[in-house]
């Protein structure tokens, strides 16, 4: 059998599950493996953080400890990165020669206001970022959910909001259209965390799980086609969305499961990829965009994509380890 939970939020399998979704993140994101591939991944990559989050989810009896901590976790992250990303454009564009001062406040406050998406006349600089502003607010209404069972009206409320946004096409500022998407997935995550014992089975259970999941993950994706969570696109069937986000993230939990055992020697470097999981949010684009530049013979192809997304994860591994001794607020921890 394999032990898995505790109340520890540094369970090994997890850890493990977190690492391949921002593995996940960067293959999708940048486009480094084939279309197909591509958007089977976008059926259950962003879903997972969600449900883990709320599977992780602990409620304090002090509010105000929960949203100091959200602040410090994801806020200032948020914040820091985006100005980064705001002050590197502004040079780039003095260095082009291009003072249209128009432009370059409809990035910058569209950066800070909508990430992910543009807004009205708004654009952004800094995609991914969204999600960090998206799981601040839903952890920022968990802090005022009493009891457990009041997650299922509010899912049935976000799954009919969502369709309401969706067929008047409204986008909301500061993602807060996506962190409604994304509720019941965290719900989910929040009812699975008092049914512990689905994670501790035996190592065969544990790969028919994983196949029989990814199977219908897949299913799911044929049918329900390209979805996007940061753009509010649940492709043909909202519902079907919902089901490919959850069996898709249970079958990268029950591969970590299975794959934790073998892999324990490489836990801290893991742990270190994770704990720096804001500098991968933030850069891990760019940083795949040079490699591919500078080794244009590993693209095109499932394998070359996805060496290059393990060489952006080993240029940004010394990037963390100088974040945590000399900028620990931008992973989202304070000196």
């Amino acid at each position: 059998m394999i032990s898995c939970m505790d109340k520890r939020k540094d369970i090994p399998w997890i850890t493990l599950a977190k690492f391949l979704g921002l593995y996940l993140m960067i293959l999708g994101h940048m486009s480094l493996v084939s279309q197909g591939l591509s958007a089977f991944i976008y059926t259950f990559h962003m879903p997972l953080f969600f449900i883990l989050s709320g599977l992780l989810t602990n409620r304090a009896a002090d509010k105000r400890i929960v949203v100091v901590k959200l602040y410090h976790k994801l806020i200032i992250p948020y914040l820091i990165i985006a100005a980064i990303w705001c002050f590197i454009y502004i040079l780039l564009w003095m260095k082009n020669g291009i003072y249209d001062f128009e432009l370059w406040l409809s990035n910058i406050f569209g950066t800070f206001i909508s990430p992910g998406k543009p807004l009205g006349c708004l654009d952004t600089l800094r995609g991914p970022l969204w999600f960090l502003l998206a799981l601040a607010e839903i952890k920022f209404i968990a802090i005022f959910i009493e009891k457990q069972i009041y997650w299922l009206p509010l899912s049935v409320i976000a799954i009919l909001l969502s369709l309401l946004l969706g067929q008047l096409n409204i986008v909301l500022p500061f993602a807060m259209d996506s962190a409604i998407l994304a509720i019941p997935f965290y719900a989910s995550g929040v009812f699975l965390h008092q049914y512990k014992h689905i994670w501790d089975i035996s190592k065969w259970k544990c790969l028919v799980s994983a196949i029989i999941l990814a199977t219908l993950t897949y299913t799911v994706y044929r049918l329900n086609g390209i979805v996007d969570l940061n753009h509010c696109h649940w492709g043909q069937n909202i519902l079907l969305f919902y089901a490919g986000g959850f069996v898709g993230s249970m079958a990268v939990y029950y591969i970590s499961i299975l794959l934790t055992p073998a892999i324990l020697k490489m836990n801290g470097v893991i742990s270190t990829l994770v704990m720096g999981a804001m500098l991968i949010i933030g850069f891990s684009q760019n940083i795949s965009s040079i490699i591919r530049a500078i080794l244009p013979f590993l693209a095109g192809s499932n394998l070359g994509g996805s060496l290059i997304g393990l060489l952006t994860l080993a240029v940004i591994y010394p990037l963390i380890l100088f974040a945590k001794r000399y900028f620990p607020s931008i992973l989202g921890y304070s000196k």
